[in-house]
């Protein structure tokens, strides 16, 4: 065992990447003890990773084994020294104390101990190896590791051990491992202990996580490789050059061909690489001066930006643009300097011809009387023609560079700003229109607007061409305001519009128009005039329509009769026109209803109207003009009694005539509101009694009996205008109640709700006259209070009525604030009731009880 352990020794020894000596530092009671000091020395193409791994290692097996030395030599008397063991408790004792130093100084090492066998039972493991994998000491020992390696590793780790020899004891590994249920990476160095025959009878291994140094080493490899890739890769020239030695340290291949340098001989083995001085004599003499002020800049640590023209040794005269940046120590001098060639010899090429292609666009643009600018996505104006300044008052001069946005109104920013950036590669026009401030005036332009995009389909530049719309826009919005009255005309019009095609197709059409006919809008336009028009009216309805598309007349009107959808013929007034194009032809005609029912009730009624009033007038003018005439022949000069008669019936029938006069003047000055009526405090109980006594004539000769039932209290009303109410109700009362009848006048207290207070109804007076006439017929108790309305027409002749009485009363009562009604019964008489307020708006009034 003694002899395995230093052959063993040796082995490791001579196999790590270390110069070491080996001291014998103290012999002490016959046991020798070693000590092995040893420093780190880099040998070529040893990565640092593993030679701390050895270091590691070596310090963890000098540990271990000099306590298995001094354990083991002291069981057998090691190294030569015998010593007489008189005692076996203290052998025994002196190797408990062994074994104590042992362990307790594997269990203070941080990294990973573990011995095993070759089949990769564990034999010993110390707490470090436990606390890693999380688990118990007893839960390992003699079971197999690799349970604990990656699965992919598995095979390289077996492999591994397997190639431990006698000549190659010790083997260095990385491998994956599983700790709680994640992977990390370990590295281990395996040492073989032999016995005497050179057989492997144990395996130590001491490991350490290098999980972090894995990742920080592939970040640093990705990112040399990235580096590599992108300087090799990049079309631009990337170089590094050594202040110290004033030589480039790296020159990347698309550098090296840009200068033009030759392949062979190696590039690394000419002067230009050497140094500066061959590539600054080959840049062109005209630019030569002012790149060496550049340099001296670079050397006080400023960046070198520059464009250039370079002789290559070939003697092709080339563009670069060179952008070199200094890099500083901590004392500010410049100790390296990194930077970039790029052949920009295309470009200026290009910028050559562009400028060229920019000269004869100027002369064009310049002559045109649009507004032709260029901006970028900023806003900055890069260019603008002579229209543009003298439109918007810039200065040539001062125009480029500034922004656009203050020349448009400020409500129309947003908008432009959408609109612009609402361009992309596959849509990149867009036509706008907004309002620009123009010497000081608001004015409407519109522009057309390309963007520019470079190679990538990135946008660069928008150009626009402008011009002014403010008379179209006024135009179009003149134009827009016609449109807007004639819908609104047409639309919100009291008559009936419609817009018909020539087949008669209507085309479109208002709500009165539906209206009238009972058809919704979707209907009518499915018709034709011709379905809605009564059958009689049709004939001439079609010889009209026909001379309008044919020009003879230009307006065409006429009375028709329409038949509504619920089969009701309702009478129109119709007119017609067409409306024709610039050559002539009949787009539409528009068509005018107007609904002439109530006009044709009207006209009845001043029919009606007429023949009463000619016979009131004809008749008292008839009696006045016998009675005088008869007077004026002297006939009755004799008769005085005879002649006194005559003039009595001149005088009432004037009287007669003064009345009907009267009534049509008092309604017309009530209706027109000519006549405001003056309140005043009257009593009820007065007001009835003067009616009374003004018609008590007239009662008695027609043989009526009065029942008056008066009411005590004071109100504000007009009293002229109640008496004359009271008054024209009893006389119709009188008139249609037979002789010896009687005619009841009474009045109460009441309430009434108004319309400016609907929750809170009023005190007020409700007045009733009853008479036992022959009744109204409920169709007619809702108009009879019209003008000229009579339950029978031949009552204003027999009754001497003129139809306008119960309307003046109407008209007085609702002056008042009240309301009027008749209620009736046929066969047994009516009876006229209409309310007053008590009070007027100012809370005047009393009750007398």
């Amino acid at each position: 065992m003694r002899i395995a352990l230093l052959r063993s020794l040796r082995h490791f020894i001579a196999n790590i990447p270390l110069r070491g000596v080996l001291v014998v530092l103290l012999v002490s009671q016959t046991v020798g003890v070693a000590i092995l000091v040893s420093y780190l020395s880099y040998r070529s193409g040893q990565k640092a990773v593993e030679n701390l791994g050895y270091l590691c290692l070596l310090m963890s097996s000098m540990a271990i084994a000099l306590g298995w030395l001094a354990a083991n030599w002291l069981e057998t008397h090691a190294l030569g020294i015998v010593r007489d063991v008189s005692d076996r408790k203290a052998t025994e004792l002196a190797l408990q104390q062994s074994e104590a130093r042992y362990q307790a100084i594997v269990e203070s090492q941080s990294e990973l101990i573990c011995r095993s066998l070759p089949d990769t039972t564990i034999l010993f493991v110390n707490d470090a190896y436990c606390r890693y994998f999380g688990q118990q000491r007893e839960d390992l020992l003699g079971k197999s590791f690799l349970p604990f390696v990656d699965i992919e590793d598995q095979n390289n780790v077996t492999q591994l051990m397997q190639s431990l020899s006698f000549t190659h004891p010790i083997r260095t590994s990385e491998n994956r491992v599983v700790v709680n249920g994640k992977m990390r990476w370990v590295q281990w160095v395996n040492q073989a202990l032999f016995d005497d025959q050179g057989t492997i009878i144990e395996i130590q291994t001491i490991g350490r996580d290098i999980t972090e140094l894995k990742q920080t080493a592939a970040a640093l490899q990705e990112s040399n490789d990235r580096f590599r890739q992108f300087a090799e890769a990049v079309r631009e020239g990337f170089f590094i050059f050594e202040t110290a030695t004033s030589q480039y340290s790296y020159l990347n291949p698309a550098c090296i061909n840009i200068s033009g340098i030759p392949d062979d001989p190696s590039p690394a083995d000419q002067d230009y690489v050497k140094g500066m001085t061959h590539w600054f004599k080959h840049i062109h003499p005209d630019d030569r001066d002012r790149i060496a002020q550049a340099l001296q800049q670079e050397q006080r640590g400023k960046q070198f930006n520059e464009e250039y023209r370079f002789i290559r040794p070939d003697g092709e005269l080339r563009w670069l643009r060179s952008q070199a940046f200094p890099i500083q120590d901590e004392h500010g001098k410049v100790v390296r300097i990194v930077g970039t060639v790029e052949d920009i010899s295309d470009r200026k090429q290009v910028e050559i011809a562009l400028q060229a292609s920019e000269a004869r666009y100027r002369a064009i643009v310049e002559d045109q009387s649009e507004f032709i600018c260029r901006y970028q996505p900023d806003n900055t104006v890069t260019f603008a023609n002579a229209a543009y300044c003298r439109y918007f008052g810039l200065d040539p001069q001062t125009v480029v560079g500034s922004r656009y946005e203050p020349l448009i109104f400020e409500a129309d920013r947003e908008q432009v700003s959408q609109l612009i950036r609402s361009v992309s590669w596959n849509n990149p026009t867009v036509t706008i229109e907004n309002r620009v401030y123009s010497h000081g005036e608001v004015r409407w332009t519109q522009w057309q607007s390309r963007a520019i995009f470079n190679e990538q389909g990135k946008f660069i530049e928008f150009q626009a061409v402008g011009r002014d719309i403010t008379e179209q826009r006024q135009m179009e919005e003149a134009l827009r305001a016609s449109e807007e009255r004639f819908r609104r005309a047409f639309d919100d019009a009291p008559i009936g519009m419609s817009l018909v095609l020539p087949t008669g197709q209507f085309l479109r059409v208002n709500a009165h128009y539906c209206n009238l006919l009972g058809y919704t809008e979707a209907e009518l336009l499915a018709l034709t005039f011709q379905k809605v028009t009564h059958p009689a009216d049709l004939e001439e309805d079609l010889k009209g329509f026909e001379e309008l598309l044919s020009g003879k007349i230009h307006v065409f009107q006429m009375k028709k009769r329409y038949v509504t959808k619920q089969g009701v013929t309702v009478p129109v007034l119709m007119n017609t026109a067409p409306v024709r194009d610039q050559n002539g032809q009949v787009l539409y005609l528009v068509g005018h209803i107007q609904d002439i029912r109530d006009r044709l009730k009207v006209e009845q009624l001043k029919d009606e109207f007429i023949s009463v009033v000619s016979h009131e007038l004809r008749t008292p003018l008839t009696s006045i003009r016998g009675a005088l005439g008869i007077l004026e022949t002297e006939i009755l000069k004799d008769r005085p009694e005879k002649a006194k008669h005559m003039l009595r019936i001149a005088l009432n029938n004037s009287e007669r005539l003064v009345r009907l006069v009267d009534d049509i003047l008092s309604l017309e000055r009530l209706e027109s509101g000519k006549v405001r009526l003056v309140m005043e405090p009257c009593q009820v109980a007065d007001l009835m009694q003067q009616a009374v006594e003004g018609i008590q004539a007239i009662a008695e000769q027609a043989a009526i009996i009065f029942s008056v039932t008066p009411l005590s209290a004071t109100m504000w009303a007009s009293p002229d205008a109640l008496v004359q109410t009271l008054t024209n109700l009893l006389s119709n009362a009188i008139k249609f109640s037979a002789p010896g009848s009687t005619v009841w006048l009474a009045a109460e207290f009441s309430s009434l709700t108004l319309p400016s207070s609907p929750r809170y109804p009023v005190p007020a007076v409700l007045f009733s006259v009853t008479d036992q006439g022959r009744g109204i017929p409920a169709d007619k108790l809702n108009i009879i209070f019209e003008k000229f309305q009579q339950v029978d027409i031949s009552d204003a002749r027999k009754k001497a009525g003129t139809g306008l009485g119960l309307a003046i009363c109407k008209n007085i009562v609702q002056q008042h604030g009240g309301q009027i009604w008749a209620e009736s019964v046929l066969g047994k008489g009516s009876t006229f009731y209409f309310t007053v307020p008590l009070e007027n708006g100012e809370g005047e009034s009393s009750l007398n009880h």
